[in-house]
């Protein structure tokens, strides 16, 4: 197959069957919307280290900083955006406040992997 053949069909066919099959098994549309405002968050890299720092143990934004060499400015706010989608919780100890992954370690693996497979293809 060259570049310049056309890739469509020559007549317009409906399988209703097939058609059927497929959209009862999509996921709906606020689900998918979720999805990808997951997607969205996940596609920055500073967020992704967040993430694996905060897989291994609780930290407050000052240890993320030091860890990942971000000001603490830009940790929070990764944060918040992270909080936001419901992927952190936090927790008040004092003046300090700790953030932890809130998915399975078993979701955040499949999250991770599925990424890394992509980036590999």
């Amino acid at each position: 197959m060259t570049g310049s053949e056309n890739i469509t069909c020559d007549v317009v066919c409906f399988n209703q069957d097939k058609i059927h099959s497929i959209q009862s098994s999509l996921p709906q549309r606020d689900e998918l919307e979720s999805l990808a405002a997951i997607h969205k968050v996940l596609g920055h890299p500073v967020r992704l280290a967040i993430l694996e720092v905060l897989k291994f143990e609780q930290c407050c934004v000052c240890d993320l900083a030091n860890i990942l060499t971000e000001p603490v400015s830009t940790i929070s706010q990764h944060l918040k955006s992270l909080k936001n989608l419901g992927l952190l919780k936090s927790s008040k100890r004092g003046k300090l406040v700790f953030y932890e992954v809130n998915i399975s370690s078993m979701e955040w693996t499949f999250l991770h992997n599925q990424n890394l497979s992509k980036l590999n293809q």
